[in-house]
């Protein structure tokens, strides 16, 4: 079973901070689904989970509905499946390999 820390540490080499977690995590987890009340189920600003709501989107972790067309203010949050096969491989503590394209070369 992974410890917290090889939790932590391989959600960092998915490219997800600790708040990005927990909102996927929430996501997954619960029935909260609207963006105000994960901010106020993890204690983080409406600022904070806007902006890491977005960044998730955009990385497909999640995707976000509109509830009235042209409301911007007004969404769900859904996780994908890129978002849950990432937290599964977080909780089994899988660390992705580096591709040979992100391997810089040694200067002797």
């Amino acid at each position: 079973m992974p410890t917290l820390l090889s939790i932590l540490d391989s959600s960092i080499a998915h490219g997800l901070n600790q708040n990005s977690l927990r909102i996927l995590l929430c996501v997954r987890d619960t029935k909260i689904k609207r963006p105000t009340d994960i901010a106020a189920k993890l204690k983080l600003t409406r600022a904070s989970i806007s902006s890491l709501v977005q960044d998730l989107c955009k990385s497909g972790h999640l995707q976000k509905t509109r509830d009235v067309p042209d409301d911007e203010r007004s969404v769900t949050i859904a996780i994908t499946d890129t978002g849950r096969h990432t937290l599964e491989r977080i909780e089994h503590g899988i660390v992705p390999q580096p591709s040979s394209s992100n391997l810089q070369p040694q200067i002797q």
